[in-house]
């Protein structure tokens, strides 16, 4: 099914180069698996908003090598980063209230899911820049490409929520969308600012729907507890839940195991698929907190207190890596932000 999807998503793509064709004519040309004409033309307006994602991304490069001041494509509240410590690696960022508060890397990178979008002057590193800009505009892509999975009539289905809006308002989210967006971004950033030797990769809503996979961890492999090779690792599928029904976590391993057992055909490579319990409470309360007190840099994530990330941490990793591994990452983490 996807890989139709992807060959019918080139043809939009080279209609999506030229002029404004009709409805009909995009239809005509790639409509065979679509039901109604209006979805094929939705995937190829989608289409033309990526592309002039991408030439914005081009000129805001453009502009970092000039030396100039850029802002992100987020749409949402806009901070501004007015100074940045090389030596500490940390940024100093004002809030709309005019509050000034420290920013790592890490949050920089990831607020974009939270609909925040930063300014950046000149004098924040060239590298840390252009990552930033270059997060936001993978950040963008690929909700773009989730909109245009939803309107695939295969995908038509899925879940009546928000979940893969471009735009995606998170007040009216699901508390296990929020918790999956908590989860996601607290490792990304960990990853990003201590450096630990791991990857998140960001699947589409085809791998979530279909193989039941919400994000996929990059990490080293070992067989019994000792690293094979420090350049070999493993692609571990995440289905996380908050759930502590009984009868919902038999629900998540079936489908899982079904997934696994169909050998549902994609273009990303998955080891294994995993699911991970972790019973996060209040989520939608959290990110209210989080809204309400000023949408501060690292999202709601930063009012979790340490007992919770570790929970969450070793909650995630416990079944990919060896304990004594995931206790040398976490001390680093947490005897850094003592």
């Amino acid at each position: 099914m996807k890989e139709n999807f992807e060959k019918e998503l080139r043809k939009i793509n080279k209609i999506a180069t030229k002029d404004e064709p009709t409805v009909e004519d995009i239809f005509n040309n790639v409509g065979d698996e679509f039901d109604r004409p209006e979805h094929v033309y939705n995937i190829y307006k989608l289409q033309k908003q990526k592309h002039d994602i991408i030439e914005e991304m081009h000129k805001k490069l453009l502009s970092i090598d000039n030396n100039e001041e850029v802002t992100g494509f987020t749409a949402g509240e806009t901070h501004s980063i007015d100074h940045w410590n090389t030596k500490e690696n940390i940024g100093s960022c004002t809030l709309l209230s005019g509050e000034t508060v420290p920013i790592t890397p890490g949050e920089l990178i990831t607020d974009g899911v939270w609909g925040i979008s930063y300014k950046l002057v000149p004098e924040v590193p060239h590298d840390i820049r252009k990552k930033y800009i270059i997060s936001e505009t993978r950040r963008s892509l690929m909700r773009m490409l989730n909109d245009q999975i939803r309107h695939k009539k295969v995908l038509i289905k899925k879940r009546a929520t928000n979940t893969y809006e471009s735009k995606p308002d998170l007040k009216i989210s699901s508390s296990g969308l929020l918790a999956e967006k908590l989860v996601e971004t607290f490792f990304e950033k960990n990853i990003i600012d201590y450096k630990l030797p791991m990857e998140m990769v960001e699947v589409d809503a085809y791998e979530d729907n279909e193989r039941k996979i919400d994000f996929l961890v990059r990490v080293p492999k070992y067989v019994r507890g000792v690293e094979t090779n420090v350049t070999e690792k493993k692609d571990v599928g995440i289905q996380l839940t908050i759930s502590t029904r009984d009868d919902i976590l038999r629900l998540k391993k079936r489908q899982i195991s079904e997934a696994i057992q169909k050998n549902i055909s994609s273009n990303l490579h998955v080891d294994d698929i995993v699911l991970v319990n972790i019973p996060l409470t209040s989520c939608t309360n959290l990110f209210y907190q989080w809204d309400k007190n000023g949408k501060r840099p690292g999202g709601p994530e930063k009012l979790w207190d340490n007992s919770q990330k570790e929970a969450v941490f070793r909650g995630v990793l416990n079944k990919l890596l060896p304990e004594e591994k995931i206790t040398e990452m976490w001390e680093k983490i947490s005897d850094t932000k003592k």
